[in-house]
């Protein structure tokens, strides 16, 4: 998922091993950078095949059908140009899952989920070095200037701190620490400069730039900046489930169906092809034996008060039921959590019974 965020693509590859290996399965995974499959590799093979993105397609199939992938045998960026370097390999389609967010139809490469905040983030930093800058500068400078209201012919004879006669007719200046205060000469008063002023924006700026990188990023500001001044307990609320939504919908639309459920069907055929799994008629009730269910952690609660007594609201008015209470978060299932009410010797009151429940 890092890698999918960062990059916006992963590769995800199966490698099969021979009954006799080490593995209580034969089979490995393994992940591939984005980098591994080399934008612009377009080609047209002599089979009618054409390679586009380091993707091959068979027009004579169904639209868009992935046949395989070419991989580098090695990272381009690894020191490896003794071992074949610069090479790529053919990898059937049903060997690789390409782990992606598609934005479009017909998309065959990913976009990584930066791409949006990478110019505004570049512009603070730049904005952040000149603020910085025009500090560090503002200290050396002379922060302010002696000046007198009237002037006599004999004023600028002699210098007022050395008692040196002056031979032009410059102003005296002298060089000294930043934050001196020097002593002034009888009738001269100090005018000190405001060029602080300039940074009076740097707050307001630098939330808006803040509030629009983590709009492209998909993460709340709160979460991102520990900023939390500007929100109460309802708009946390708002905000945090909001992104649970959005982790929700990555988590079943891509972590699950894309990953989990593409490695264990790896998995499963392997233990039982290996003989390693015992599976009778798997070969003609295979979509029985891949039956499974995913389930990610679950969300801590907001206020655990109010969200368990909504639930409890709403299972006795009859508009939900507890199975679908509990379906509706992510963690344990219903089947799983009565399983362990069953085997706690704590328990205080008899499990509820679950339709279904083994």
């Amino acid at each position: 998922m890092r890698a999918r965020r960062v990059a916006g693509e992963v590769f995800v590859r199966r490698r099969r091993r021979t009954n006799d290996s080490a593995f209580a399965v034969p089979l490995q995974v393994q992940i591939l950078e984005a980098e591994f499959m080399p934008v612009g590799d377009h080609r047209d093979l002599p089979n009618g095949n054409s390679i586009r993105d380091a993707i091959e397609f068979d027009p004579r199939g169904a639209r868009g059908a992935r046949v395989a992938y070419w991989p580098y045998i090695a990272h381009p960026s690894d020191d490896t140009r003794g071992s074949g370097w610069n090479r790529q390999v053919r990898v059937p389609a049903e060997d690789i899952i390409h782990h992606y967010l598609p934005t479009r139809p017909g998309q065959r490469r990913g976009e990584p989920t930066a791409v949006r905040s990478l110019l505004p983030a570049r512009t603070f930093d730049t904005y952040e070095d000149a603020e910085l800058m025009r500090k560090q500068t503002r200290a050396d400078h002379h922060p302010g200037a002696a000046y007198r209201e009237a002037f006599t012919d004999q004023d600028w004879h002699f210098d007022p701190f050395t008692g040196a006669p002056i031979t032009n007719l410059d102003a005296p200046q002298i060089d000294v620490e930043p934050g001196t205060f020097l002593g002034l000469a009888p009738g001269e008063k100090l005018q000190l400069f405001d060029a602080d002023d300039n940074g009076a924006g740097l707050d307001a700026y630098s939330r808006t730039v803040l509030l629009k990188i983590c709009a492209g990023f998909g993460v709340p500001f709160e979460l991102v900046t520990g900023d939390w001044s500007k929100v109460n307990d309802r708009l946390v609320r708002a905000v945090l489930n909001e992104f649970h939504r959005s982790i929700e919908a990555a988590q079943d639309h891509l972590l699950i169906f894309q990953v989990c459920l593409g490695v264990w069907s790896w998995w499963m055929d392997a233990a039982v092809f290996a003989g390693r799994l015992p599976a009778p008629g798997y070969a003609t009730t295979r979509h029985d034996y891949l039956a499974v269910q995913a389930r990610p952690h679950g969300w801590r609660y907001v206020n655990p008060a109010q969200d368990v007594e909504a639930k409890i609201k709403a299972i006795g008015a009859h508009l939900t039921s507890r199975i679908t209470a509990i379906d509706e978060q992510p963690g344990p299932s219903a089947e799983e959590i009565d399983a362990q009410i069953a085997d706690d010797p704590w328990a205080m009151t008899p499990a509820p019974t679950t339709p279904g429940a083994a």
